[in-house]
């Protein structure tokens, strides 16, 4: 009797994954095309060709390290042209890439390719004040500052006080109290052969974060505390950001299980917090004045309905409703937002990662780029099938429209990372995705048509 109770269960299962499934592929596939058919008619739709790059991320989950990668643009030699420095998993050297006559090339002599700890965020900045592009780089092993002198990196560890089985995710900069040094704030994690899934009060299983204060001779002073940036969870991601136009960066933070909020820089050294969203799977932040009205709003991705719902509750409580739906918030001034994502169309049902605000078809509106797809969904979910990745393009009214398909940037791969550069200084932005143990894939921006 139980084997036969078992048995229909593991069947209704199955049945109600693949009834998602076939919903999802009904409003991924069909549903678009009557939209994009309608919005083209008024509106540009930007189209892009793929460059072969020759790179790949190479993921092995034996070696117990996350499969997180990142890409940044940055000029290693201060010729006034970027470069792309993409991070390799463990045991595989970073690369840097450089474009020259419709080719990208590995450029192996500027010291920021020699490691092969698995790294997980970039954040490339001015970190001395000097004029050039430093580069600060989050691995398996610690935190690296590798300053710039004359196109030659040498990495310097920083020395953290970081807890026990704690990693470094990612790193943002920012220049919080004006003195023309960058500080760093540091998006913590547990490491992966301890971490627990979706928990949410486990206090054992959460990470604090860490602010470094720029004592400007490229050394730093913890000041997490005095700060008023104290924030135990893991943390996927953070970013500064001047959400109120005074010229001093604010903080987003966007925690895997926990409440997205925005710290407000008090402009002495301390910071308020401000919570934005209920309890979720916060991932990407893309901050950008979408209605043109000169202050910044903000988009948080989150897992979607492609995990069950079931499994998505973890410890939460009662009083810890779960958000798992994309949100995109409209900033009407002094830290108060309002929820425009379903008026905006930018709603979805996706397991999504990276977010950014580009303006891709050179309108004076700004688009919206979303990567897609989870290695490692239950019951193997990710090998049947994966999503395309989302490129919103902004209308006339306000609203958008995605047309990843019709301007040939889909992705069905474990996109992570979107980078909007101009890669060709050609005044198009293009598109840069970094693929979790997949290929790197560049999309030069075709131009007006």
């Amino acid at each position: 009797m139980i084997i036969k109770i078992l048995k229909g269960l593991v069947a209704c299962v199955i049945l109600m994954m693949i009834g998602m499934m076939m919903w999802i592929i009904v409003t991924d596939w069909l549903l678009p095309v009557v939209a994009v058919n309608s919005f083209e008619k008024e509106n540009l739709v930007p189209t892009f060709t793929e460059l072969e790059t020759g790179y790949e991320h190479v993921y092995s989950d034996i070696d117990k390290t996350f499969p997180m990668v990142d890409v940044i643009s940055l000029d290693t030699n201060n010729d006034g042209t970027n470069e792309l420095l993409v991070t390799g998993a463990a045991g595989q050297n970073n690369v840097v890439l450089s474009y020259n006559e419709g080719r990208l090339t590995p450029v192996d002599d500027t010291g920021l390719t020699d490691t092969i700890e698995a790294t997980y965020g970039l954040e490339v900045t001015d970190i001395d004040n000097d004029g050039d592009d430093d580069v600060i780089s989050a691995q398996q092993n610690g935190v690296f500052m590798y300053t710039n002198d004359n196109g030659n990196f040498t990495p310097v560890q920083l020395p953290l006080e970081m807890e026990p089985n704690t990693i470094a995710f990612e790193i943002t900069a920012g220049d919080v109290d004006k003195d023309g040094y960058p500080d760093l704030y540091i998006s913590t994690f547990m490491d992966k052969t301890v971490m627990k899934q979706m928990v949410f009060n486990d206090k054992s299983n959460q990470a604090e974060n860490i602010f470094l204060r720029n004592n400007g001779d490229s050394t730093f002073t913890d000041a997490t505390v005095e700060s008023g940036l104290q924030f135990r969870q893991n943390t996927f991601l953070a970013r500064f950001a001047d959400i109120n136009g005074n010229s001093y960066p604010d903080l987003l933070v966007s925690p895997n299980t926990d409440q997205a909020r925005i710290y407000e820089n008090n402009t002495d050294g301390t910071f308020t917090e401000h919570v934005l969203t209920d309890f979720g799977y916060w991932m990407g932040i893309a901050t950008g004045d979408i209605d043109n009205d000169g202050d910044l709003d903000v988009f948080f991705s989150n897992v979607g309905n492609t995990v069950p719902g079931f499994m998505v509750g973890g410890d939460a409580l009662e009083s810890q409703p779960i958000d798992t739906s994309w949100r995109l918030f409209q900033n009407d001034g002094n830290f108060s937002f309002t929820d425009v994502t379903v008026e905006k169309g930018v709603d979805s049902n996706i397991f999504a990662w990276g977010s950014e605000f580009a303006d891709f078809n050179n309108d004076e509106r700004l688009d919206l780029v979303v990567t897609e797809n989870f290695l490692g969904l239950p019951m193997m979910m990710h090998k049947f099938y994966r999503n395309p990745g989302k490129l919103f393009i902004q209308a006339q009214d306000g609203t958008f429209t995605h047309t990843e398909r019709e301007s040939r940037v889909s992705n069905r791969l474990f996109g992570y990372v979107p980078l909007p550069t101009d890669i060709d200084n050609d005044g198009n932005i293009d598109l840069v995705i970094v693929n979790q143990n997949g290929p790197l894939r560049v999309f030069m921006n075709d131009g007006a048509n």
